[in-house]
């Protein structure tokens, strides 16, 4: 029944050709995931020793499934790779292996982070067997049941979207609530992303620490070759405008077919993944001056970067984005681009960021940040900012409250 609401959902929203799209990827997925269930079985032997033999004497982060590493190099893989970049130290990152992910058993991503199939999670204490110490992460309840599968010394609660919004319309909702106050009850530490969070957490857990997303800002603030297709567009425009992320329904396409129409000077480069059919909806597509490029890999997005005039965030405000802290945001700092975002609260606390409230406010201030551009003074402030954003930053600051929170034993 859930899965007939879910396709009806689907059919009314995106259409039966992407409706269908989707259908048949949730197929293959569920082919993939006992593939590689059964690879993971059969190779683990070989993989186990020598991963013990790595994670000893160390601390270790457990992260839940909730995102494949090879999706989206976005919150959850940026705090594994700055968690293993810290003295003794090293990450499990649980994954469903569902779509993107391509390994059997335990696959080591990089220095410090093994990659491990989730239906291995009854196995954890092999590998952590000579651990000093192992810490479950969970981002906004996902992978909760697994946590019953292996010890844990103390449990992390990572809240980064607003569950009374995110997971609303679901025939689980109260479910999920109730798991998600649970873990705000029973985290050793809470970790939010967005002051509302925060604001909400302090009221029932017992310790919590705001922590921002963040950029890697050795990444971003190296000189980076302009993407050649995206430098050839922008050819003849007095003002690039640029914006990379999801393009769903807060993204304010309105804001940005105002903007085009009374500056046909000024080209929008607008990069990212369409989510649903808002975008076609909207028709800014046919605008000569917005260009749509698909989702590029992580490693290019300095490339970029390096085209545009000016970086954006132009979201509706609504009551995701009122709890949203923006990837994206801090990454713009480090690349040292003026920054031009609609009146979020987690936009609003950057000096370096201008915002702006209406068409015509964003035009007055994009002309102002292509004055400043060059100005050392506004360079100093975004570098200053960048600096202070960094994911090592965070994954410090949530090992060194974790040192001195309590121990205890799970599962929930």
């Amino acid at each position: 029944m859930e899965n007939v609401k879910k396709f009806a959902y689907y059919l009314k929203k995106s259409g039966l050709r992407q409706t269908m799209r989707l259908v048949l990827g949730h197929v293959w997925g569920s082919v993939r995931v006992l593939l590689f269930r059964s690879g993971a079985n059969l190779c683990w032997n070989a993989k186990a020793l020598e991963v013990a033999s790595a994670l000893a004497g160390k601390t270790v982060m457990v992260f839940t499934p909730s995102v494949e590493w090879n999706f989206l190099f976005q919150r959850a893989q940026q705090m594994a790779h700055s968690f293993a970049q810290q003295p003794d130290t090293a990450v499990l990152f649980l994954t469903t292996q569902r779509h993107y992910d391509s390994f059997f058993a335990v696959h080591a991503v990089e220095p410090g982070v093994f990659l491990i199939n989730e239906c291995l999670a009854n196995r954890i204490d092999q590998l952590t067997r000579d651990a000093r110490k192992v810490v479950s992460c969970v981002y906004n309840i996902a992978g909760v049941p697994l946590l019953a599968h292996y010890h844990s010394d103390q449990l992390e609660y990572e809240y980064v979207d607003d569950l009374t919004v995110t997971v609303s319309g679901t025939d689980d909702l109260e479910e999920k609530l109730r798991i998600h106050r649970q873990l705000l009850e029973r985290a050793d530490l809470t970790v939010a992303t967005a002051k509302k969070l925060y604001d909400e957490a302090l009221q029932v857990s017992r310790k919590v620490v705001f922590a921002p997303n963040a950029a890697d800002y050795a990444f971003f603030s190296a000189p980076a070759e302009p993407n050649p297709a995206l430098h050839k567009a922008a050819q003849g425009y007095t003002c690039v405008l640029e914006y990379y992320g999801a393009l769903a329904s807060w993204f304010d396409y309105d804001l940005v077919r105002a903007v085009a129409e009374r500056h046909p000077d000024w080209l929008w480069l607008l990069i990212g993944k369409k989510i649903d059919n808002d975008m076609e909806r909207s028709g800014i597509e046919r605008l000569p001056n917005v260009r749509y490029v698909p989702s590029v890999p992580y490693q290019e997005l300095p490339g970029c970067i390096a085209c545009a005039d000016v970086m954006t965030i132009p979201f509706v405000l609504n009551e995701i984005t009122a709890a949203t802290s923006p990837v994206k945001l801090f990454e713009y700092m480090a690349s040292k681009k003026p920054i031009l975002t609609s009146d979020m609260d987690e936009c609003r606390r950057y000096a370096s960021v201008r915002i702006y409230h209406d068409a015509d406010s964003f035009i007055r201030l994009a002309e102002q940040a292509l004055a400043e551009r060059n100005d050392p003074a506004y360079l100093a402030q975004l570098e200053r900012e960048a600096q202070e954003n960094t994911w090592s930053s965070r994954a410090r600051q949530v090992l060194d409250a974790l040192q001195d929170s309590e121990k205890k034993e799970l599962p929930l």
